[in-house]
């Protein structure tokens, strides 16, 4: 998968750094490498930015797939996530704001 690193997009508003948010997905990929949870979230942060570059893009439809991740994440098997997923709840809108 490509890294996001470097892709500019118009933004309607704040936006979270996504090449930030792959950093810290990489870091629990190596922490726990049996866990494939941030590895379907790179995947949605990375779709979502296909999306927006083909115009294609639904802002709800990425919310969701979202939604559902943070909903499926093992935050008391993998305490490294905890504080993560509940930045990403917190500023769910200012994730696909671009």
């Amino acid at each position: 998968m490509p890294m996001l690193l470097g892709i500019k997009l118009p933004s309607k508003g704040h936006q979270l750094c996504l090449a930030h948010l792959q950093r810290d997905l990489n870091y629990f990929k190596d922490s726990y490498p049996n866990y494939k949870w941030s590895e379907k979230v790179k995947t949605l942060f990375y779709d979502s930015v296909e999306a927006k570059t083909s115009k294609e893009f639904d802002s709800i439809h990425f919310k969701n797939r979202l939604d559902k991740l943070l909903d499926d994440a093992d935050t008391k098997t993998y305490s490294l996530l905890a504080p993560f997923v509940k930045r990403l709840r917190k500023y769910k809108e200012s994730l696909f704001a671009f």
